[in-house]
C-alpha cells in the first residue's frame, strides 16, 4: 500500500480539484491544519451528542462533555509521555502557549537585566513575545547564530551560557531549515521553553527525558512550573495550576 496516498485519503478536502485535474496540494498546516475524517465525524458526534459546558454543570451532557474533554487530556499526555495528564494545558496555538509563558512566568520572574537567549531561527511565534517582554522588563536579548551549514553556533552558545541566562528559548525543529535541535543535550538550560508543533506531527515524542520545562506542540509544561501561571489567565486552560 502506498502510505502517503493512504494518508491522504484521511482528509476529505485533499480530494478537491483547483483547477481541471490539478488536486489541491496543502502546505500551509502550520498556519492552519486540515482534518482528517476522523476528527470532522468526532467533531460531528460531539455536536450532536454531547455539546455542553465542561466542569460547570452536573446535566447529563455536561457530564459527558467533562469526560470526553479530560480523555482527551489524559490521552495527549499517553501520546507524549508526559509523567501527568494535569501538566497538559489546552491553548489555541503555538503563539498562545508561549505568550502564556512570557506573560505569566516571565513578567513574575524575570527581572531588568536578566539574559534571555533565543535563536536567529525562531519563528515569529517564539520571538514577538520576548521582544516585547524585554521592552517591557529592560531584559537582555541575545541570539544564538546560525552557521553556514544552517546548524546553531554552539560555540558562542557556550559563551553565552557562561553568562547565566534566566531563560533558553528554541524551536525543536525549524520550520524553514528543519534544523533539529536536542533539547535533551541542554541540562544546563535555565527553565526553556521548546516550540514543537512541526516536531510532534512526525516524530515520537517523550517529554520525560528533555530538559525542558515547557513545550509548546502546543502546550506541555512540567509540575514544577505549574504556579508560575496565575488563575486567572488559566483557568479556562488547566483544571488545576497549583
Amino acid at each position: 500500500m502506498n502510505v502517503k496516498l493512504s494518508i491522504r485519503e484521511d482528509f476529505p478536502i485533499l480530494a478537491r480539484e483547483v483547477h481541471p485535474g490539478v488536486p489541491l496540494v496543502y502546505l500551509d498546516s502550520t498556519a492552519t491544519a486540515q482534518k482528517p475524517l476522523q476528527v470532522l465525524q468526532a467533531m460531528q458526534e460531539y455536536y450532536e451528542r454531547s455539546n455542553g459546558n465542561i466542569h460547570r454543570g452536573v446535566h447529563t451532557l455536561a457530564e459527558e462533555a467533562t469526560a470526553l474533554y479530560e480523555n482527551a487530556r489524559q490521552k495527549i499526555a499517553d501520546f507524549i509521555h508526559a509523567s501527568d495528564a494535569s501538566e497538559i494545558i489546552y491553548t489555541r496555538n503555538t503563539t498562545e502557549s508561549i505568550n502564556l509563558v512570557a506573560y505569566t512566568w516571565g513578567r513574575k520572574f524575570l527581572n531588568p537585566g536578566d539574559l534571555v537567549i533565543l535563536t536567529e531561527m525562531e519563528h515569529h511565534s517564539n520571538l514577538v513575545a520576548w521582544q516585547i517582554l524585554a521592552q517591557e522588563k529592560n531584559l537582555r536579548l541575545e541570539f544564538i547564530p546560525v552557521n553556514d551549514e544552517y546548524l546553531l553556533d554552539l560555540d558562542e552558545y557556550r559563551n553565552l551560557l557562561a553568562q547565566q541566562p534566566k531563560l533558553v528559548a528554541f524551536t525543536h525543529m525549524s520550520n524553514v531549515l528543519g534544523t533539529i535541535k536536542r533539547p535533551k543535550r541542554s541540562s544546563k538550560w535555565r527553565m526553556p521553553p521548546v516550540q514543537s508543533p512541526w516536531w510532534m506531527a512526525r516524530n515520537p515524542c517523550r517529554t520525560s527525558p528533555w530538559m525542558c520545562r515547557i513545550w509548546t506542540p502546543t502546550s506541555w509544561r512540567s509540575r514544577r512550573t505549574r504556579c508560575a501561571v496565575p488563575p486567572e489567565l488559566a483557568c479556562c486552560m488547566a483544571k488545576s495550576i497549583c
